[in-house]
């Protein structure tokens, strides 16, 4: 199949190399992809995906909404994240996604013409680095062990006492959202952290509570 040669040949153009962020499939063009939609397309993208992430990748898919909803079997590549390119001030897109494009006529400073602008929703390097995906080495349990776990927002509260029960340590409810300088070095931190004490081991922080417990329970997966 067409799909898996070409993933060898992307795979053999990224070994050796290092990423943050996830390794994307871009899915976008209507006179070489839009007659496939439906199952040839979905069943195109998941072969790519399932290779190369395979071979130690973190992969996801990128498109617009209107492909998202119409041309592709989202329930099948459910497993994948999704990088959605919805140009507007509040996406319609009714799907998870993990990395949000907004607008394309965004301006930085360095850069002639228009770019691209997204909002990353997950904090895909530590992700990345703490599962040794993208040519990381995975961290040792050593590096992430904890004996407290913090939350701050209440709607995270159930995903707090999750991590708690898997580990077996301690809940420690920070009503004021900040760590006001105590140390807690080896904490690990759930939901929205606005505090800026660089000792806690590892924070864990979707979009919403939905995205939150699905990290969480990559870290029980762990345990």
């Amino acid at each position: 199949m067409e799909a898996k040669k070409e993933a060898e040949f992307f795979f053999s153009r990224i070994a050796g190399k290092k990423f943050e962020y996830p390794v994307i499939l871009d899915i976008e063009d209507d006179k070489v992809q839009g007659h496939l939609k439906g199952e040839k397309l979905t069943e195109i993208a998941k072969t790519f995906l399932e290779i190369i992430e395979g071979k130690g990748y973190y992969v996801g898919i990128y498109s617009s909404r209107y492909w998202f909803d119409n041309y592709l079997l989202m329930d099948r590549l459910s497993d994948y994240d999704v990088w959605l390119a919805e140009w507007c001030n509040n996406p319609g897109y009714s799907g998870n996604y993990g990395i949000w494009q907004y607008s394309s006529t965004g301006s930085i400073d360095g850069i002639e013409g228009y770019v691209d602008l997204n909002q990353s929703y997950l904090d895909y390097p530590q992700i990345i680095k703490g599962v040794g995906l993208n040519g990381f080495n995975k961290v040792k349990d050593s590096e992430i062990d904890i004996d407290l776990i913090i939350y701050s927002n209440p709607m995270d509260r159930m995903a707090a006492e999750i991590l708690s029960g898997a580990k077996g340590v301690p809940l420690y409810y920070n009503e004021n959202r900040a760590l006001n300088g105590v140390n807690y070095g080896s904490a690990l931190h759930v939901g929205s952290y606005t505090g800026n004490n660089k000792r806690i081991k590892k924070v864990i922080s979707g979009r919403d509570r939905f995205d939150t417990i699905k990290l969480v329970m990559k870290e029980v997966d762990k345990t």
